[in-house]
């Protein structure tokens, strides 16, 4: 058991077949007034030949909130004694008439109150994936409770940069590994994961040195119009934690406070990485797609106007190709997108393939 709210009024009414322009004016959609005084409103109209499937995902979505039980978790009640207490000013709002590809945010609630908003439609998997779907959802909502209780039970200077940035960086990271989520591992499945990682340490080392509020301000904003679901945030954090072995020590971290932690980060040998790679991997990769798009034109183009526009240099663009894919394979190797054994597999099939092409083409 938990203390944790669930409101489930605006998901009920769409299972229900009501109609929700009733909630357009409701907090979660209203986002405040534009620089010119026009009120921002995201409802979006959901689609209504999703009910069935809805009904079986809110059901699991509801069990897994209940599942809950942080109160009992003695690793957690080491790090916030008073969990059962915090969780009473969680709220987790179920809902629908989330823009398209907007899953999740965090809003604020009455008095000093945290909603969560879910939108259990965005998002929806193929119909034989429903458990996937749920799963990833009771990893994400693990995270993202402690993440506010760890926020809310510690308080910090708002209006010193350090402070701030730490802070943001230090719960995250925590609530990464009390949760036992899995959400850095699925942000390894993002080729641009590690453009966040060394963003966010290059910001930890001009706020550090210069102590500039615009900079937080211009990091967090980036952070929660890319991903409001706030995982991409503390990402440095996360991987400081994960290479600390011994787990007295990561308590000791935590004792020490944000504006150590974040310091503690900027000493860490693994973040002093140029933010080279993770650019020069984004460069060759939409550069792999420009090659591969322009060779199926040029097929077509010879197929449609005649065989005089083969030249030796069509003959060898494939192979071209493939040395573009082994480079940006070995860069994703280097970034620890792609482990080495994935790297020597991709190195040997295209080896194999470049082969075969050259002797039956060439």
């Amino acid at each position: 058991m938990n203390n944790i709210q669930i409101d489930d009024h605006i998901i009920n009414d769409y299972l229900n077949g009501n109609d929700l322009s009733i909630y357009r004016n409701d907090d979660v959609f209203s986002l405040g007034k534009d620089p010119l005084g026009n009120e921002i409103n995201i409802f979006t109209e959901p689609n209504p030949n999703l009910i069935e499937k809805a009904k079986l995902i809110t059901h699991g979505f509801i069990e897994e909130i209940k599942k809950i039980n942080f109160s009992e978790d003695p690793k957690i009640l080491k790090y916030i004694p008073n969990i059962n207490e915090l969780e009473s000013f969680i709220t987790i709002k179920l809902v629908t008439g989330l823009p398209h590809g907007m899953r999740r945010m965090f809003r604020g609630g009455n008095g000093d109150g945290i909603v969560i908003v879910i939108d259990v439609i965005n998002g929806l998997l193929d119909d034989d994936a429903n458990d996937l779907y749920i799963e990833e959802f009771a990893n994400y909502i693990r995270y993202a409770v402690l993440l506010m209780i760890l926020d809310a039970s510690m308080g910090t200077n708002e209006e010193n940069s350090v402070e701030t940035l730490a802070h943001a960086i230090f719960t995250s990271s925590y609530a990464e590994y009390l949760s036992g989520a899995n959400q850095l591992e699925k942000l390894d499945e993002i080729s641009l994961v590690k453009f966040w990682e060394y963003t966010e340490y290059q910001t930890i080392k001009k706020v550090l040195k210069k102590k500039r509020s615009s900079d937080v301000t211009a990091f967090m904003g980036m952070v929660v119009n890319s991903n409001p679901e706030m995982v991409v945030l503390g990402v440095t954090g996360k991987r400081f934690l994960n290479c600390i072995e011994d787990e007295n020590e990561i308590f000791e971290t935590f004792q020490k406070g944000h504006v150590e932690f974040l310091k503690s980060i900027l000493k860490n040998r693994e973040n002093k990485q140029s933010i080279l790679l993770p650019n020069m991997f984004t460069l060759v990769n939409r550069l792999l797609i420009l090659l591969v798009m322009g060779y199926i034109a040029w097929s077509i183009g010879g197929f449609l106007f005649g065989e005089s526009l083969y030249n030796r240099v069509f003959y060898i663009y494939p192979l071209i190709i493939f040395i573009t894919w082994l480079f940006k394979d070995l860069l994703a190797y280097k970034l620890e997108i792609k482990t080495l054994k994935r790297f020597f597999v991709s190195g040997i099939v295209m080896a194999i393939v470049s082969v075969a092409y050259m002797l039956i083409v060439l």
